[in-house]
C-alpha cells in the first residue's frame, strides 16, 4: 500500500520482492509446520492453556535465523564450536547419552554426534520450527527458507531463498533424535543420563541459572557430566542472577559440581555474509562433573520487584509509574477516538482543543502514535 508515493522505483522493486518473498514464507512455514497440527489437537485436549504455557518464553521466529547459520553459511562458527568442545573434553570417554538442552536448529548437537563424542545424543529445544526444520534437513527431503538479513550488504541481499539440501557431510550416524521440551521440566527420570550440554542457554532463560542447574543435577548420573558452552550475556533475569563465569562456577560448586575442564575462545557470531551485522562472542566452556549434594536455594523466577514476589507488598507509585500511566491514557484516548469511519484529519480536530495542540501538532502525534503501532494492527 501507497508504492506509488515513493520516489524511487528501485524502493518499489525492493518492497515488492519482499511482500512476495514473505508470502512465500508464510506458505514454506505453514507446510514445514503441518505435522505439528497434530500435537496441537492433543495439547488442546490435554488443556487449552499448554501451548501458551509451553512457548511463553519465545514466540515461534525467535532464531529463527540460527537455521540459516546452522545448515547454510555457518560453517566457521560452528567448527570454532565443535573444536572448542573437544578440546575441553580432552580425552573423555565417549558418553552413553547426552542431552543438548537448547539445541535450537540443532547443527551443534548434530556435530557432536556426528565427532563420535556420545552414543545417543537427544536435542532437545521449546521452538518446535528449530527442531522440525533439523529434523526435516538430516532425515526428511530437504527445505526452503528465505533468509532476511536485518542490514542487508547492498539491495540485491535484502532477501535470499536458501534450499536446505543434505551434503553428503552431514550423513548422520544413528543415534541422534530431537525432543520438543522445557529444558528447566525434563520428561526424563532422575540419573537417567551421563552428559547435558547447555549451549547458549544459561543466559537466555527467564529465571536464574540455579533452576536449570537443579534440573541438570536431576537427570545426570551420580558422576555425570554437564558441558557448559556459551556467553553469559544475561538480560531476563534479575540483576542478582546476572552471574560473570566465575560466579557461574561458584554456583556450580554450590549445585554439586566439580569443574574438570575449562577454555574459551572470542568467536564470530551470527556473521552472515550477506549482512553488514556480525559481532564477536566471548564462549566460555566448562566441564563440571556431578560430585555432591545440591545445596542452592531456588528463587522464584520473578522479574526484579519485591510487590512481584510477594502480592502483599504494596506496588509503589514512583515516578516512573506515573509518567507510564498518564502515556497510556494518553493512547487509550486516541484508540477510542477510532470510530471506522472518521480519517487523521478528523481525529486531529477532535482533541487539538483538549490537548492545546494546533490541529497541526495534533496530525502530527497521532501519526507518530499510529506509526508506532501500525505492525501490530
Amino acid at each position: 500500500q501507497g508504492l506509488g508515493e515513493l520516489p524511487l522505483e528501485s524502493t518499489r522493486k525492493k518492497l515488492r520482492k519482499l511482500s512476495q518473498a514473505k508470502n512465500e514464507q508464510a506458505k514454506f512455514l505453514e507446510t514445514l509446520m503441518g505435522p505439528l497440527k497434530i500435537f496441537e489437537e492433543t495439547a488442546n485436549r490435554v488443556g487449552p492453556d499448554f501451548l501458551s504455557e509451553l512457548f511463553f518464553k519465545q514466540d515461534l521466529l525467535s532464531y529463527i535465523d540460527n537455521i540459516h547459520r546452522d545448515w547454510i553459511w555457518g560453517d566457521k562458527e560452528n567448527e570454532t564450536s565443535i573444536e572448542l568442545i573437544k578440546k575441553t573434553l580432552g580425552g573423555h570417554d565417549v558418553f552413553e547419552k547426552t542431552l543438548v538442552l537448547g539445541s535450537g536448529a540443532s547443527r551443534l548437537a548434530f556435530d557432536f554426534h556426528q565427532a563420535g563424542l556420545s552414543q545417543k545424543t537427544e536435542a532437545i529445544d521449546i521452538n518446535p520450527l528449530l527442531l522440525v526444520s533439523a529434523k526435516e534437513y538430516l532425515f526428511g527431503k530437504g527445505l526452503k527458507l528465505y533468509d532476511f538479513p536485518i542490514a542487508p550488504l547492498g539491495q540485491e541481499n535484502s532477501l535470499i531463498l536458501n534450499k536446505f539440501k543434505k551434503n553428503s557431510k552431514d550423513e548422520h550416524k544413528e543415534g541422534l533424535s530431537f525432543l520438543l521440551a522445557d529444558a528447566t521440566e525434563l520428561p526424563h527420570p532422575d540419573q537417567s543420563v551421563d552428559c547435558v550440554m547447555t549451549p547458549w542457554l544459561v543466559d537466555i532463560l527467564p529465571h536464574g541459572a540455579e533452576t536449570l542447574m537443579k534440573e541438570i543435577y536431576r537427570v545426570l548420573k551420580p558422576g555425570g557430566s554437564w558441558l557448559f558452552f556459551g556467553p553469559l550475556g544475561f538480560t531476563h533475569q534479575r540483576a542478582a542472577h546476572h552471574y560473570s563465569i566465575e560466579e557461574l562456577e561458584e554456583l556450580s560448586k554450590l549445585a554439586g559440581f566439580s569443574k574438570e575442564g575449562a577454555n574459551e575462545e572470542v568467536m564470530a557470531y551470527m556473521d552472515n555474509p550477506h549482512s553488514q551485522h556480525a559481532r564477536k562472542e566471548n564462549t566460555y566452556c566448562r566441564l563440571f562433573k556431578k560430585v555432591g549434594e545440591f545445596k542452592v536455594p531456588i528463587v522464584a523466577p520473578v522479574q526484579g520487584h519485591e510487590w512481584l514476589e510477594n502480592s502483599d507488598r504494596a506496588i509503589p507509585l514512583s515516578e516512573e509509574m506515573m509518567v507510564m500511566r498518564e502515556t497510556h491514557k494518553v493512547y487509550a484516548t486516541f484508540l477510542s477516538l477510532v470510530d471506522g469511519h472518521t480519517p487523521l484529519k478528523g481525529l486531529a480536530k477532535k482533541i487539538a482543543p483538549t490537548w492545546g495542540l494546533s490541529e497541526e501538532q495534533a496530525l502530527e502525534s497521532l501519526r507518530r502514535f499510529f506509526s508506532r503501532i501500525s505492525k501490530d494492527l
